[in-house]
């Protein structure tokens, strides 16, 4: 059976899931930060269900509330108030996509450490 990781550009390692599930990959910058050890488990946890659907390439990610509610179990004002302090903190920000005219979501960009203030 072949390794579950693989050195890849860059020295970074990219995962091969046999599995073909949905994951998210957390980069050790990203979470090592005061900033990051300040979060609440729940802020925590509603970073790591956004992770599940960011493109890897674009850092973007559009579910809705009631699907990160539903990974994370916890109730729309606790998802509402963790996107919020991710916001705040500046792990994350938060803007509109439009899809149709009908259809508008919140589109959320996954930034880096170095973009945080």
């Amino acid at each position: 059976m072949a390794a579950p990781y693989e050195q890849g550009e860059d020295s970074a390692f990219s995962v091969k899931d046999e599995r073909g599930g949905r994951f998210g990959v957390i980069y050790k910058d990203h979470v090592d930060t005061d900033a990051f050890r300040s979060l609440t488990c729940a802020d925590r946890c509603v970073y790591y269900a956004l992770l599940l659907f960011v493109g890897h390439h674009s850092g973007k990610a559009w579910p809705k509330v009631s699907t990160l509610m539903q990974l994370t179990a916890f109730s729309e004002s606790t998802v509402y108030r963790g996107l919020r302090v991710l916001k705040q903190k500046g792990f994350i920000d938060i803007g509109k996509k439009e899809f149709t005219r009908a259809r508008r979501v919140n589109l959320y960009t996954l930034l880096s450490p170095d973009d945080q203030a």
